[in-house]
């Protein structure tokens, strides 16, 4: 029952709550289900600063979504986003394409995403144009494993193919193609403790020679590889608590990465930035073949009206073959920010940031700050 409860809530345009009951039969129970449903199709306006300095600060983006378009729980959305506002010799453009179905304990998902950028470079004599593209599919096959009141085990194989190429004046450099392609089988917990929330990953990574996989160039210099084991990591808890009537929450999440061989770039851990350690603008990075971040917020839902007035400390640290000549392994970061919604269809972050600690030798601002928006239609 709460299986095919989950089922009918994962459209996120409707509502359902199952009830037990009396049959017509004496001894006998029904399941009355009460479903509500809103707007299938919704369209949302985004905008935030995440974007570089060389390709654009300042993304926009739209997003179609349709709930059940075949009328199986299944969901469906795309998504458009380009850079705005900033008028230079640069630019980049980006399209998602993502489809969920659910059967039974089963669940099938496709993704594929493409990414193109362009910039100018001056060179002695001339100003060069350099511009990239990049795609991305993956299908991922997921089957549940177990279920109860309080927990939820979730195995999944995903199946992956990437695609990449650089230009200069519009000439490719074979030097920087790659086409990878592998393979992933994780596990997914999903556990109520109390009044906390857990949830934890953990995944086996490998690439492999499928779809025409090309070597990376770094084989062949024995600096890195595309088609070795990395092991993935999460953990992530989230406890609410009150302090006298006012509603707070603490947040603590884990994530990690080992292998044991040197890996391509791209395959690298990476850290710096609002999406890993806060109060980094994310212009200057260190990555390596082993890392750790560690993330946390503290909150507040002010007055209760549904902002939330948080506080974050992060930490980051990697290592490995390719970490040998960066300028450190670690980085920390603070962020103070304000998060929320508006009138049920306007959602908002804006938030500003320090480094607490970086090596000598690291670039970064002084201070950060950064917002995102989204608006519904």
């Amino acid at each position: 029952m709460s299986r095919g409860l989950e089922n009918f809530k994962r459209v996120p345009s409707a509502s359902a709550d199952i009830k037990i009951v009396p049959g017509e039969q004496e001894a006998t129970s029904d399941l009355q289900v009460n479903w509500r449903e809103g707007r299938p199709v919704r369209l949302s306006l985004g905008l935030d600063d995440s974007g570089s300095r060389s390709t654009g600060r300042y993304l926009g983006s739209a997003t179609l979504a349709v709930d059940a378009p075949f009328a199986q729980n299944d969901l469906f959305y795309a998504n458009i986003g380009k850079n705005l506002f900033e008028h230079g010799p640069f630019g980049n453009r980006s399209h998602t394409l993502n489809y969920f179905f659910p059967i039974g304990y089963w669940a099938v998902s496709a993704n594929y995403n493409d990414y193109t950028y362009h910039q100018n470079i001056p060179n002695a004599n001339e100003v060069l144009r350099y511009s990239g593209k990049s795609d991305n599919f993956q299908l991922t096959v997921s089957r549940l494993l177990y279920r109860d009141q309080s927990n939820k085990t979730t195995l999944n194989l995903r199946g992956y193919r990437k695609h990449s190429t650089n230009a200069v004046n519009d000439i490719d450099i074979v030097q920087q193609k790659r086409r990878t392609a592998g393979w992933e089988l994780g596990l997914n917990q999903h556990s109520y403790l109390g009044s906390s929330t857990l949830d934890a990953s953990i995944a086996w990574r490998r690439g492999t020679g499928a779809f025409n996989a090309l070597p990376a160039p770094e084989e062949s210099r024995h600096q890195g590889s595309a088609r070795t084991g990395i092991l993935l990591g999460d953990l992530g808890i989230n406890h609410p608590f009150a302090v006298g009537e006012q509603p707070w929450r603490v947040y603590s999440s884990v994530r990690g990465q080992w292998s044991p061989n040197a890996l391509t770039p791209q395959e690298r851990m990476a850290i710096a930035g609002r999406y890993t350690v806060r109060g980094f603008d994310g212009e200057q990075m260190l990555s390596g073949e082993k890392g750790l971040l560690w993330r946390n917020e503290i909150g507040w839902n002010l007055f209760s009206r549904g902002h939330e007035l948080y506080l974050a400390a992060d930490y980051g640290r990697v290592s490995g073959p390719a970490t040998r000549d960066l300028v450190g392994h670690q980085l920390a970061g603070s962020a103070i920010g304000v998060r929320g919604a508006l009138w049920g269809r306007f959602s908002y972050d804006l938030f500003a940031g320090i480094p607490l600690y970086k090596p000598a030798g690291f670039h970064t601002s002084g201070a950060t700050a950064g917002f995102s928006v989204n608006l519904e239609i």
